[in-house]
C-alpha cells in the first residue's frame, strides 16, 4: 500500500471516530437533560403532596375538635335527661310507696274486721248449737203435748160415760149407799181430771207461745247467720284482691319496669271478627230447655215461706222482733233473691258468670226463674245473690272473664265414614282455648244438640291452622278448595302421630277469618304462657306388628314400668324399662282384670266356663306360681274389688256377680293373707241379672241394671239401701264414682 492511502485512510478513521463520539456525546446530553426535567417535576410534585397532606392534617384536627365538642354537649344533655328520668323514677317509687302503705293498712283493717267477724262467726255456731238444743227440746215437748192431748181425749171419753152411768144410776132409783159413795168418789174423780185437763190446756198454751217465739228467734239468728256468712264471703274476696295488688306492686317495685308504658289491646281484630258475624251466630243461638223440677209441691211451698219470714239485713243487729216488725215500713224494700232450678238444655249454652260452656247431655246447669240467669251449678253460688243482676255487677263479671273464647258458627267437615263422601255441618264453639263440634240437623233452622263429637285443643303443643293445597284434597271441588282450611293437632305420642281435621267455610273471606283469628289466638295463648292442664295423653306402646297379641279386653297397671294385658290368647306382662312382653300362666282367654295394690294381688276372670281366679304379684317375675281358682264362680258376669272397712285394720273384698236361672246373686269374699288369699262371707240375692258392679266407700256394693241400680250394704242384710228405676225410653247415664 501506498504511503498517501494509508495516511487518508487513517485520516477518515479518526474523522469518523470524533463524529462517533460528538453523536455519543449529545445523546448523553439530552439524557441527563430530560432526567433532570423529570427531577425537577417529581421534587415539585413531592412538595405539593407534602402541602395536601398539611392541609388534610389541618382540616382533621379541626373536625376531630368540633367532634369532641359536639360529644361533650351530647353527654351533657344525656346526664341532664338521664338526671330528669331518675327524678321522675323517684317521684313513681315515693307515690307507689305511698300507695302500698295504704294497701297495707287498709289489709291489717280488714284483717282485723276479718278476725272479728270470725269470733263473731263462732258466737252464731254456738248460738246455733244453742238452737239445735232448742229444736230438739221443743220436739219433746210437742211429743210430750201430743201424748196429753191422746189421754186428755181418753180421759173425756172416761168422763163422759161415768156421766152416763151416773144419769143410769139416778134413773134406776137405786137406795144403796155402797153407790151413792161410788157416785160421790167418781163426781170427785171426775172434777180432778177437769182440774188437771184444765191445767194442761194453760200448759199447752204456753209451750205453743214459747214455741213460736222460739221459732222467730230461729229464724232471725238463721237470717242473721246468713248475712254474717255473705259479708264474711265479700271481705275474704276483698282481702284476696288486695293481696294480689300488693303482691303486683312489690313485683314491680322490684323490677323496676311497668311504670311508664302500658300495653295496648292485641285483640282488636278478634273484636272485629266477632262484630262480623254476629248475624250468623244470632241464627243459631241457642233455646232454653225445659225445667226438670222434680220437688213436690210442699217442698216448694215451704221455701217460698222460708223467703218470706226471712228477715231484712237492714235491721239493726240485737233488735228485738217485734220492734223490727214496726220498723219494716220505714225500711227500704229488701231485694228478691235468685230462685235457681236445675235445667236441661237442648243446645249448647254458655255461663252467664264464668263464660264457660255447660257441657253435658242431661241438667248441664241452673236457671234462675225469676230473671233467668243461667250459670253452672258450681257458679250459682258465686253470682250477686241481688235478682236481677245488677247492670253494673254484671258488667263487673265480664273482668273474670277467660280468654280464648270466640263467637258460635257453622261449618263443614267432611262425613266420618269412608263409604260416604261429602260434607256435614257441624256447630263449632270456640271456648277456654277450645273448639267443640257438635252435631247439627240437616234442616236449615235446626239446633245443634248438645252431644260433643269432637274437642280441639289450642294448648296441643302441635296446633296449627293453615289453609289447603289442591293435594291435600283430592276429592273436594275445585270451588270449594278456597273456603277450606285444616286444624292440625297431635294424635298419639309417640310415634308422633297427628290428627288433621278439615273445616270448609261458607267463603273465602269467612275461612280467612277463621285461620287469623285462630292463629291470633293461638299467639295469645303461647305468649300468656297459660300452664297445661293435660290429665292424660295417649302414647303407643304396642302396635299391630305383634302378632301374638291381638284383641286385648283388659289391662291394668302394676307398677310405673309394668302393665298386664288380658287378651285372647292369654295373660301377658309389659314390662316398659327391659321392653319386653312375656306370657303369664295358661293361654285362656281373659275377661276381666283388676289389680289390688295393697294385698298384691291379681284377680282374673279367664276360661269358657268364666270362673274368677287370683295370681299373686310375683308370677309376673316368672315364678311358677298357680293360680288360685275362686269356688263357686262359674258363669261369672262381672266382679268388683274394694275396701270393706276401715278400722281396726284395712280390709278388702271381692264381690263377684254369677248368673243364675232368670236371676243373679252376687257372692261377696274377704281378701285374707291366707294360702287360699280369700274367704266366703255371704251372699246376696238380686232381682234381675246384674249388668256392672262397683264398690262404693263406707263399704257399700253399687249393682247396676239394665234399667236401673241398686245400693247394698256389704256387711249388711238383704235389703237395699237405695234403689232407682230408670224409664226404659229415657237416654240416662249413670256413672257411679268411688268417691260418692
Amino acid at each position: 500500500m501506498k504511503p498517501g492511502c494509508a495516511r487518508e485512510l487513517r485520516s477518515m478513521r479518526s474523522y469518523t471516530n470524533q463524529h462517533q463520539l460528538s453523536e455519543i456525546n449529545n445523546y448523553h446530553l439530552i439524557i441527563i437533560l430530560a432526567f433532570g426535567s423529570k427531577l425537577l417535576n417529581i421534587k415539585y410534585m413531592f412538595s405539593q403532596n407534602i402541602y395536601d397532606v398539611q392541609l388534610a392534617k389541618d382540616k382533621l384536627d379541626a373536625v376531630r375538635l368540633e367532634d369532641l365538642t359536639d360529644n361533650e354537649e351530647t353527654i351533657a344533655e344525656l346526664k341532664r335527661r338521664h338526671e330528669r328520668e331518675k327524678l321522675l323514677l323517684l317521684e313513681d317509687n315515693k307515690k307507689l310507696m305511698l300507695d302500698l302503705d295504704t294497701l297495707t293498712e287498709s289489709v291489717s283493717r280488714i284483717q282485723r274486721e276479718r278476725q272479728q267477724l270470725e269470733d263473731e262467726y263462732e258466737e252464731l255456731r254456738s248460738k246455733k248449737d244453742a238452737i239445735a238444743q232448742w229444736e230438739a227440746q221443743i220436739s219433746e215437748i210437742i211429743q210430750w203435748v201430743s201424748d196429753e192431748k191422746d189421754a186428755r181425749g181418753y180421759l173425756q171419753a172416761l168422763a163422759t160415760k161415768m156421766t152416763e152411768e151416773l144419769e143410769f144410776l139416778k134413773h134406776s132409783g137405786d137406795k144403796n149407799w155402797r153407790n151413792r159413795r161410788s157416785q160421790k168418789l167418781e163426781k170427785m174423780e171426775l172434777l180432778n181430771l177437769q182440774s188437771s185437763l184444765q191445767a194442761e190446756i194453760q200448759a199447752k198454751q204456753a209451750i205453743s207461745e214459747e214455741l213460736s217465739k222460739t221459732r222467730s228467734e230461729l229464724i232471725a239468728a238463721q237470717k242473721e247467720l246468713r248475712d254474717f256468712r255473705q259479708r264474711f264471703e265479700s271481705l275474704s274476696h276483698d282481702v284476696k284482691r288486695k293481696e294480689m295488688q300488693i303482691k303486683e306492686l312489690q313485683t314491680r317495685l322490684e323490677s323496676g319496669e311497668g311504670f311508664l308504658e302500658r300495653p295496648s289491646s292485641q285483640l282488636s281484630y278478634l273484636d272485629k271478627f266477632l262484630k262480623d258475624t254476629t248475624c250468623r251466630a244470632g241464627s243459631i243461638e241457642s233455646e232454653e230447655g225445659d225445667i226438670e223440677d222434680n220437688r213436690p209441691p210442699s217442698i216448694a211451698s215451704s221455701k217460698s215461706n222460708l223467703s218470706e219470714l226471712s228477715i231484712d239485713p237492714n235491721i239493726p243487729q240485737g233488735l228485738d222482733l217485734h220492734k223490727a216488725s214496726h220498723l219494716a215500713p220505714h225500711l227500704p224494700p229488701k231485694p228478691k233473691s235468685h230462685q235457681f232450678l236445675v235445667r236441661t238444655f237442648s243446645s249448647p249454652t254458655k255461663c252467664s258468670h264464668c263464660t264457660s260452656l255447660m257441657v253435658g247431655l242431661t241438667r248441664q246447669g241452673v236457671v234462675c226463674e225469676v230473671c233467668g240467669f243461667a250459670c253452672h251449678i258450681g257458679c250459682c253460688e258465686k253470682v250477686p245473690a241481688i235478682c236481677p243482676v245488677p247492670s253494673d255487677q254484671n258488667e263487673a263479671l265480664g273482668t273474670d272473664k277467660p280468654i280464648g273464647n270466640l263467637e258460635k258458627r257453622i261449618v263443614r267437615i267432611p262425613k266420618r265414614t269412608d263409604d260416604e263422601k261429602g260434607w256435614v255441618r257441624q256447630f263449632v264453639v270456640v271456648c277456654d282455648f277450645k273448639l267443640f263440634l257438635y252435631d247439627i240437623s240437616p234442616d236449615r233452622n235446626a239446633l245443634p244438640s248438645v252431644y260433643v263429637s269432637q274437642v280441639l285443643d289450642m294448648r296441643d303443643e302441635e296446633f296449627a291452622v293453615s289453609s289447603v293445597r289442591d293435594s291435600d284434597v283430592i276429592h273436594a271441588t275445585k270451588k270449594d278448595i278456597p273456603c277450606i282450611f285444616r286444624i292440625t293437632t297431635s294424635l298419639m305420642e309417640p310415634p308422633g302421630l297427628k290428627n288433621h281435621t278439615l273445616m270448609l267455610a261458607d267463603t273465602e273471606s269467612e275461612k280467612t277469618k277463621w285461620v287469623v283469628a285462630l292463629s291470633e289466638l293461638h299467639r295469645i295463648l303461647k305468649r300468656n304462657n297459660l300452664p297445661n292442664r293435660t290429665v292424660f295423653r295417649a302414647k303407643e306402646l304396642l302396635d299391630n306388628t305383634i302378632a301374638f297379641i291381638k284383641n286385648a279386653m283388659s289391662g291394668a297397671i302394676v307398677d310405673p314400668d309394668r302393665l298386664v294385658i288380658g287378651t285372647e290368647e292369654g295373660l301377658f306382662c309389659l314390662d316398659l324399662d327391659r321392653s319386653e312382653i312375656a306370657r303369664v300362666g295358661e293361654g285362656k282367654k281373659v275377661y276381666q282384670l283388676e289389680y289390688v295394690v295393697e294385698e298384691q294381688l291379681l284377680v282374673v276372670l279367664s276360661g269358657k266356663q268364666r270362673h274368677v281366679r287370683l295370681i299373686p304379684v310375683r308370677a309376673l317375675d316368672g315364678d311358677d306360681v298357680e293360680w288360685i281358682k275362686v269356688a263357686e264362680t262359674k258363669g261369672c258376669i262381672t266382679f268388683a274389688t274394694g275396701v270393706m272397712r276401715r278400722s281396726p285394720q284395712l280390709g278388702y273384698c271381692l264381690c263377684v256377680a254369677i248368673k243364675r236361672q232368670n236371676t243373679s246373686q252376687v257372692i261377696i269374699y274377704e281378701v285374707t293373707r291366707t294360702k287360699t288369699r280369700h274367704k266366703r262371707l255371704r251372699e246376696v240375692m238380686l232381682p234381675t241379672q246384674a249388668q256392672t258392679l262397683n264398690i262404693l266407700s263406707e263399704g257399700r256394693l253399687c249393682v247396676g241394671y239394665q234399667s236401673g241400680f241398686s245400693i247394698y250394704s256389704i256387711m249388711g242384710d238383704q235389703h237395699p239401701l237405695l234403689s232407682i228405676q230408670v224409664n226404659p225410653g229415657e237416654p240416662v247415664v249413670i256413672l257411679i264414682a268411688s268417691s260418692s
